[in-house]
């Protein structure tokens, strides 16, 4: 797939994450995320709800599955 150049299509999130309080919204290609190893970690030891929810580790994609993923959308 190719990445995204325009993002107006994108506007209404932006425009919806602002009148839910944001005070800053924008649109950037997914490329633009920096996944660190040391996420999981922040799930594991810093959130009472670690390992209950399909949503959230360990149920979702390792730290390098969610990279390549990521990256083949670019």
């Amino acid at each position: 797939m190719s990445q995204v150049k325009n993002t107006r299509e994108f506007d209404f999130l932006r425009t919806l994450a602002l009148n839910l309080g944001a005070s800053e919204a924008r649109v950037i290609p997914a490329g633009a995320v920096v996944v660190e190893n040391r996420v999981v970690l922040k799930c594991r030891f810093g959130c009472d709800d670690y390992g209950k929810r399909l949503t959230c580790p360990p149920f979702t994609p390792r730290v390098d599955e969610f990279r390549i993923q990521n990256v083949e959308r670019l």
